[in-house]
Order: structure tokens, then C-alpha cells, then sequence
């Protein structure tokens, strides 16, 4: 429930309401009073939509789902849920009516969440923001697309690191096209819904060298590991 959306509506309502209830206690004409029955019907009806979660196509703190599409079909391989939301808002993140983790929206109003490769089937991914209310999108995962979806895009590519001793790196890793960021998370961190264009990403890792300067092509990468050094 969004009380600051309910209230005002309720108040609006009632208040509409009274005043045509006086005006037929007074004998006004029958035509003012029906407008006015008619406006405090409508306020209540908004202030009631106003509790029902999910009564809106998208939740009252403007959150939504930007990848992938609604009853899209993904290859058998892991992918990211992204979207847009209220910068600092943690999410909770079910699939098929089940708890499977959480994210948070970055400072850019981006949310993006890792799925490992899921069996071939039909899903249902909900994201629940901070107010209660909750989007969801149903996705299909399908065998024997790989070729199709790596000859365009929207394209992914995956950025992990390792020493050059083969240990795992947990770092941050900065995605940038045209010099602009994109998009940041921790390796190893998949990016997804990208465009066709040439891009350059940099890694941060505390106690580590600071490897600046990376590049990646879509459609044509789809994987990269990246050597670091303390």
C-alpha cells in the first residue's frame, strides 16, 4: 500500500461525496448532484486501485524490467534480469513464486540481476520493490538458440578475472562505450542488452593492480578473462 497515494485520494472522495449529500438536503438541482456522486465514486474507486498490488503495469516506485522481453526465449546459458528503479532501493528477487536472492538499484537508476544457466522450461522472474508492490516477467529457456542469438544483438558479454596463477579476483568491473559508462559490477559479471558498437572496461580489485583500458566488440566477444596483478 502506498498511503500517500491512498489518503488524498480517500479524503478527495469522501469529501465529494458530503458535499452532494448537503446539496440534496438543500433541494439543488438533481444534475450538480449527480456530477457530484459521480466525482466522489471515482475518487474512492482510484483510492481502492491505489491499495491493489500490481493493479498498475509497473509499481508505485517506478520500478520495471528493461531485459529480457516479455515471453522471450533465451538460450540454455546463464543470463542477467535488469531494469530500471529508485536509485538505492533494494529488490527481492523470486522465480516461479520462490525467494532466489536480491539486488539493489545503483546510482544511475539501473538494477541487473545474475541467473546461472537455468534447465530448459518456462519461468517466471518477480522483482518486489521496497513499497510491497512487485513486476514479473515469464521467460521461456530453449536448447539450439546459441547460434542464432550470437549473430546480433542485444548481446552479452561476461568479464571475469584471475591472477596468472588461476585464483578468482573479486573486483569491480566498469563497462564504457564512447567513453561513457554503461554499467558496473562485481566480477565475475555478465552484461547483457548490449548494442553492437566496440566498448572498453577497466577492473578494480582492492589490493590488486588496477587493469584499465580492456576491449570488447559486440556481437563478437562474448567472454572475457582478464590477468590481474598485486
Amino acid at each position: 500500500m502506498n498511503i500517500f497515494v491512498f489518503l488524498p485520494l480517500l479524503l478527495v472522495g469522501l469529501g465529494v461525496l458530503v458535499a452532494g449529500a448537503i446539496s440534496m438536503s438543500m433541494g439543488r438541482k438533481r444534475r450538480p448532484l449527480m456530477l457530484a456522486i459521480g466525482g466522489g465514486i471515482i475518487g474512492l474507486a482510484a483510492a481502492a486501485g491505489a491499495l491493489v498490488p500490481g493493479g498498475a503495469a509497473a509499481p508505485t516506485g517506478g520500478f520495471a524490467f528493461s531485459y529480457p522481453a516479455e515471453a522471450e526465449a533465451l538460450d540454455a546459458q546463464d543470463f542477467i534480469l535488469e531494469g530500471t528503479g529508485t536509485a538505492g532501493s533494494s529488490l527481492e528477487v523470486l522465480k516461479n513464486g520462490a525467494p532466489d536472492g536480491s539486488t539493489s538499484v545503483d546510482g544511475n537508476g539501473q538494477w541487473s540481476y545474475y541467473i546461472p544457466t537455468q534447465a530448459v522450461g518456462d519461468y517466471e522472474f518477480e522483482i518486489k520493490a521496497p513499497d510491497g508492490s512487485s513486476i514479473k516477467r515469464k521467460i521461456s529457456v530453449a536448447s539450439g538458440l546459441t547460434d542464432a542469438s550470437n549473430a546480433k544483438c542485444p548481446c552479452r558479454v561476461r568479464v571475469s578475472a584471475e591472477t596468472a596463477g588461476k585464483a578468482p579476483v573479486n573486483g569491480t568491473v566498469i563497462l564504457y562505450k564512447d567513453g561513457v559508462e554503461v554499467r558496473r559490477g562485481t566480477t565475475p559479471f555478465l552484461f547483457g542488452n548490449l548494442e553492437t558498437g566496440d566498448y572498453t572496461y577497466s577492473i578494480e580489485a582492492e589490493g590488486y593492480k588496477t587493469f584499465t583500458d580492456g576491449k570488447a566488440t559486440t556481437p563478437k566477444n562474448k567472454n572475457l578473462l582478464v590477468y590481474i596483478e598485486k
